[in-house]
């Protein structure tokens, strides 16, 4: 994984969890890997089994924020989550592939939303990332993201392109 690539998701899940443990908040944050099947195109007997053991594991976490990636759509969210009846779903990405992204919690969403990454040329970076503004019970809002990029399981070289647009001049510091 890319040093810049490692930095930014090391730094967004130490502030959640950092502001989270703080309040006794349990944040999971997990990868389903072509959830529900293990697969693009599944067959539904793959997608029942792949929903049932992620069902019971999330019984056993019982977290109180959910950040998920590579889901297939809002649905498939919701039914996961649907074991834990405290947890809602706040926002499910629409990427162009079924590798969404997803913030389930039992907090209210002041806010949330979901944004594809800016595209420059033909190495320009998939997917996005979502967000969600969580209400605490205390009325403050903790601010949650969740961030997926590309692999390196075809490869580091065809990503290396992907992951210096991602870190772009946008991305950089006043020093860079």
């Amino acid at each position: 994984m890319h040093a810049m690539t490692r930095f930014l998701t090391a730094v967004l899940l130490f502030l959640t969890l950092a502001f989270a443990q703080a309040d006794n908040i349990r944040v999971v944050a997990w990868n389903l890997e072509w959830f529900p099947g293990k697969r693009q195109n599944a067959a539904p007997e793959q997608q029942a089994r792949h929903m049932k053991a992620a069902q019971e594991a999330l019984i056993q976490l019982k977290p109180d924020i959910l950040i998920v990636v590579e889901v297939r759509d809002w649905a498939a969210v919701e039914e996961l989550v649907s074991v834990v009846p405290s947890l809602k779903v706040n926002v499910v990405s629409h990427f162009n592939l079924p590798q969404n992204q997803a913030i389930a919690s039992r907090f209210v969403a002041d806010s949330a939303w979901s944004e594809d990454w800016k595209r420059n040329g033909p190495g320009a970076p998939p997917r996005g990332y979502v967000f969600a503004a969580l209400q605490l019970p205390d009325g403050r809002l903790l601010l949650t993201y969740a961030l997926h990029l590309k692999s390196n399981r075809d490869g580091i070289a065809p990503n290396i392109p992907k992951r210096e647009e991602w870190g772009g001049p946008r991305f950089r510091t006043s020093r860079s």
